[in-house]
């Protein structure tokens, strides 16, 4: 588990973070287009690039936890790879509705560091959001540009509650132009939110089974 101490001592590595981090850095709306892009768990990356051409993936890190600390660590980390991606996803660190409230900002304040660091070297950046009640709510949603491009996921949720009432805040706050959903999207999003605008991201288990059939058939096409 990161500490708050284990958290200040990862700032502290970076010397490319020198301001004050007692509030988010800011993040600037960018323009992308996602058309024919090929979303991935950053996990799976090294066997996508061999079937798709990196520059049309984008990795998200809805993943676990340990499969992404190596940023925490060193922001830097696998640049000879993600710099070649079309874009990415900011980390995506757990938080808890029952946890303690320096965890979680700490953690969304993490995201936010890698988020902005990435956007500073020139990578077109997806924003991860989460957030886990009304105290986490400055850390997850400000200094953020309004139109932004954003990914959500609502993978582990237990307190829907608490969840619609951060994404309404969300909305006001961001104004996202796109969302890249992860997970399921309940009914009561479309009241609030152009579902035109939402791109639903493949589970796991059904993007590597799609990926294992599209090889398959370009093996033995009389098969199909």
């Amino acid at each position: 588990m990161m500490t708050e101490n284990n958290f200040f001592t990862h700032i502290q590595k970076w010397s490319v973070f020198k301001a004050d981090t007692r509030e988010p850095p800011k993040f600037f709306r960018q323009s992308f287009d996602l058309a024919d892009k090929t979303i991935i768990p950053y996990d799976e990356l090294t066997s996508w690039k061999n079937d798709v051409h990196l520059e049309n993936l984008i990795p998200h890190f809805f993943i676990e936890d340990y499969k992404q600390t190596c940023f925490a660590d060193n922001p830097q980390k696998h640049s000879d790879i993600l710099d070649y991606c079309y874009a990415v996803f900011s980390p995506d660190y757990s938080v808890f509705t029952n946890g303690y409230s320096q965890f979680n900002n700490a953690n969304l304040l993490l995201n936010r560091l890698i988020a902005s660091y990435w956007q500073g070297i020139g990578r077109f950046v997806i924003i991860t959001l989460s957030w886990a009640g009304k105290d986490t709510y400055d850390t997850a949603f400000s200094n953020i540009e309004k139109g932004c491009i954003v990914g959500i996921s609502t993978e582990g949720v237990s307190d829907w509650e608490c969840f619609k009432n951060g994404f309404l805040e969300m909305l006001k706050r961001v104004e996202p132009s796109k969302i890249c959903w992860y997970d399921k999207i309940p009914r009561w999003v479309s009241d609030y939110y152009n579902i035109d605008n939402i791109i639903v991201m493949k589970k796991r288990h059904k993007a590597a089974r799609e990926r294992e059939f599209e090889k398959l058939r370009k093996a033995q096409p009389y098969l199909f």
